[in-house]
């Protein structure tokens, strides 16, 4: 997947402590919360030291297979060419436009070969799925999913420009998928023991098939989907403990399926592919979370992630089939949520919101490109919930949350 992103809630660990904990927090069919106040459908709370829950797992869930093998590192890596690097971005002007003043809860965004901008979003009044697709000055809107669902949405196009959505109810969640290929919406739930459907990251291969990733929310699991077969079918990945959520998933040219989560029993960023054709998986960072992953037009995967304990976004990426060093993106802690995109010119858009580290002081919606290193290119702004995704002509459009006016945001720049 071009687009990835993930989203937090922060709790505080205990009284009289200067540590900070993180939880997730929920809320119920009807839109209330764990604390039995009326919530946004499971709207990570502002207030970074505010208790959250989180998820329980089943007691009698049946057990999974055999774990997939941890990757071990070779002792001597062979030698190989040099990563490939996009180009310089310099800072640009950004507009913003509001195609929707009534929701925008769990944003994705994506981009057509015609240029066409589509994003979906969560409606937290109606508890719908909504779509709105045009461009600055023109936008249409439709409702797609009226049956109390829209959480976690992510967005794909496939080649013949037809849709695809996978996103989640709230309260008791539930896995779904829908999409427009037959010229009109069509839903489908997918079933599965363990209940799947939380935190969905959806990516299309070059027939056009759906691969899936999310937590079965029962028991805590990562979970994966694909209807490659002609038939959608269901398997655990990752466990146990409470692992798989912030889910990111992204293709490589081969069909290699790659998924970065975070482990919410230790809080590591963990990573799994099938690449090799059995899954294997590996923690990234034993101190981290929200992580996004891309991967560029030169094959490179792309990690960025939350450090926890340095308070900073940090980002890695693969270098001869190995993950590289850390690399400070930006000072600060994310409010809520991470995205990551792929350019066609190889470089790669992260967008965050964050807050300064120390004061806890507000900076809003930041955008990073990574072409050599990482740069800041200016956004502004304040959201929630962001997705990105660069399109064939190298604009960058980003989609978030207003969440004082409950309206949806888009923010775009052109290339220099």
């Amino acid at each position: 997947m071009g687009r990835a992103s993930a989203l937090l809630a922060f709790a505080s660990v205990g009284a009289g402590c200067d540590c900070l904990g993180y939880a997730v927090h929920l809320v119920d069919a009807s839109g209330t919360d764990a604390a039995g106040t009326e919530g946004d459908a499971a709207e990570p709370p502002d207030d970074p030291r505010r208790p959250g829950r989180t998820l329980d797992a089943a007691p009698d869930a049946e057990a999974p297979p055999e774990p997939a093998p941890e990757d071990a590192a070779p002792e001597d890596a062979a030698p190989c060419d040099p990563v490939d690097e996009g180009p310089e971005w310099d800072d640009a002007e950004w507009n913003t436009e509001v195609p929707d003043q009534d929701g925008g809860q769990y944003t994705s965004v994506a981009v057509g070969a015609d240029g066409v901008v589509h994003i979906t979003y969560f409606d937290k009044e109606d508890h719908s799925l909504r779509h709105v697709w045009g461009g600055p000055g023109d936008w249409h809107q439709e409702t797609i999913d009226d049956d109390g669902a829209g959480s976690w949405t992510s967005l794909e196009i496939d080649a013949d420009g037809a849709l695809h959505v996978t996103y989640s109810t709230p309260g008791v969640v539930e896995l779904r998928y829908a999409t427009n290929g037959s010229g009109a919406w069509t839903t489908e739930v997918l079933e599965g023991e363990g209940n799947p459907g939380a935190w969905t990251s959806l990516a299309l291969d070059a027939d056009g098939a759906a691969h899936v990733s999310f937590q079965f929310t029962s028991r805590g699991d990562l979970g994966y989907a694909s209807n490659a077969s002609g038939e959608w079918v269901l398997e655990t990945v990752d466990w146990p403990g409470q692992t798989g959520a912030y889910s990111s998933l992204a293709l490589d040219a081969g069909g290699g399926v790659h998924i970065a989560y975070l482990d919410q029993t230790v809080f590591a960023v963990r990573y799994a592919t099938n690449a090799t054709g059995a899954w294997m998986t590996q923690t990234i960072d034993d101190d981290g979370t929200l992580p996004a992953l891309a991967i560029d037009s030169f094959g490179t995967e792309h990690l960025l992630y939350y450090s926890i304990a340095d308070e900073e976004m940090h980002a890695r990426r693969t270098e001869c089939g190995l993950w590289s060093e850390e690399e400070v993106v930006a000072p600060g802690i994310p409010q809520t949520s991470t995205a990551l995109a792929a350019s066609p010119d190889g470089t790669v858009h992260a967008v965050f919101d964050i807050v300064d580290g120390v004061g806890r002081d507000l900076r809003g919606l930041q955008h990073y490109v990574r072409g050599s290193s990482w740069s800041r290119t200016g956004i502004g702004g304040i959201g929630k919930y962001v997705s990105v995704a660069v399109s064939a002509d190298l604009r960058v459009s980003v989609s978030a949350w207003a969440q004082g006016p409950d309206e949806l945001l888009y923010l775009w720049r052109d290339p220099e």
